[in-house]
């Protein structure tokens, strides 16, 4: 199995917010950073938990203190058994050094230059960045945490390069200004990559719901069965997890229509007006939950897969109640096959670049590689569903 050299950063207050990403990752990623936040508020428990289920484990606490301290901190940190620390290469040389001397020969230090991956990396930073690695290597710091825009630099002092501000294509930066994808960081030099929100959440469709709910909208964000991303390349298992997923969203449709029917509709919701949305992997689980209604259409090597997952209406709960919608937001999704739209299928509004390299517009390998399944997106989609008047 290859390992793929990512630390997925766990930047929340508590490890079970982790527990799912933690379970699907395991054995196919380097390790986990444990930040600030996590560290201050579960303690050094945290990083031997961690330690005890495997992980190897990166605590990014960017020290930055008298060289006493410093040098009393990394023995600490050593002590409870994690893999990496960082340091303020401004903390001065005599800090570094003394980590250095009080720190376990399994722990490695890596140092953070104060040009953060937050901030735009201008011919100054630049030199700040270059002038604070060589003090690093001066020190005999392991390796440095390194902006992305600095990786092919600073090869020449460190072969130990840790790189944050990971960035799939189709994400939002957020608070990020100096980003990379995770290819081009290795291809750069990078060790291994820094991921987290690409891969704990999409902030684009929490924004999308957020602005929904301020008009008066209920809006639910769910949470589906997911397969590693290293399973990308065998199709029947993608379609199985596709069809996972679409078995836990009917479940929670039906959940609100339980809760309407049962228990006083606490949501206050119209059982007649549900709507499901997603974005890119999500939008594909709603056009395809709402398009596979009937087997119609549908190719016969997902039939057993369907009939695997308890038909059309799935496994996953709530059963005696309906899992049809009213629309599909379609945001960068595909279906699997057009074959199976029909003219009693609900509307879909779709926004979708032309050129998306994730999911294609039309139909196409996924994320445009040829080892990956074919998908057919939102122009393919669009000239299906036109000719028989659903409205998109």
């Amino acid at each position: 199995m290859s390992v793929k050299p990512i630390f997925f950063a766990l930047d929340g207050k508590s490890l079970k917010e982790f527990k799912e990403q933690l379970d699907v990752l395991k054995d196919h990623i380097y390790g986990v950073k444990v930040g600030l936040e996590l560290f201050t508020s579960e303690g050094p428990s945290c990083v031997e938990q961690l330690k005890n289920d495997g992980w190897v484990v990166f605590l990014d606490l960017k020290l930055h203190d008298i060289p006493n301290t410093v040098g009393e901190a990394a023995a600490s940190v050593s002590n409870i058994g994690a893999d990496y620390l960082t340091l303020h290469i401004s903390s001065g040389k005599e800090a570094l050094s003394e980590a250095v001397d009080k720190k376990s020969k399994d722990l490695n230090l890596l140092g953070v230059s104060s040009a953060l991956t937050s901030k735009s990396v201008d011919s100054n930073t630049s030199k700040i960045v270059k002038d604070e690695f060589q003090i690093a290597k001066d020190s005999n710091l392991e390796g440095v945490i390194c902006p992305a825009s600095e990786i092919a630099n600073t090869t020449n002092l460190f072969d130990l390069i840790v790189t944050p501000g990971i960035r799939l294509e189709n994400d939002l930066h957020g608070d990020q200004k100096n980003i990379t994808t995770p290819k081009k960081a290795i291809e750069l030099g990078a060790k291994y990559i820094v991921m987290g929100r690409s891969i704990k959440n999409n902030p684009a469709m929490v924004s999308l719901c957020e602005s929904f709910a301020k008009r008066g909208y209920v809006t639910a964000s769910i949470q589906y069965r997911l397969t590693s991303i290293w399973n990308l390349t065998d199709s029947m298992h993608m379609l199985q997890t596709v069809m996972n997923g679409i078995s836990d969203a009917k479940a929670a449709i039906r959940y609100f229509r339980k809760d309407a029917a049962t228990n006083g509709n606490i949501f206050g919701i119209d059982p007649n007006q549900i709507f499901i949305g997603g974005y890119s992997a999500g939008a594909i689980l709603a056009v395809n939950l709402a398009y596979i209604n009937d087997t119609v259409g549908v190719p016969s090597h997902l039939l057993p897969i369907i009939d695997a997952t308890g038909g059309l209406e799935g496994n996953s709960g709530n059963a005696g109640y309906s899992s049809e919608v009213k629309a599909v937001v379609n945001v960068a999704g595909a279906v699997y096959k057009s074959s199976y739209v029909d003219a009693n299928d609900v509307p879909v509004v779709s926004v979708h670049a032309s050129d998306d390299g994730t999911v294609p517009y039309y139909c196409d390998h996924a994320m445009s590689n040829p080892l990956i399944l074919k998908v057919c997106g939102s122009g393919t989609l669009h000239n299906a569903l036109a000719p028989l008047g659903v409205h998109n």
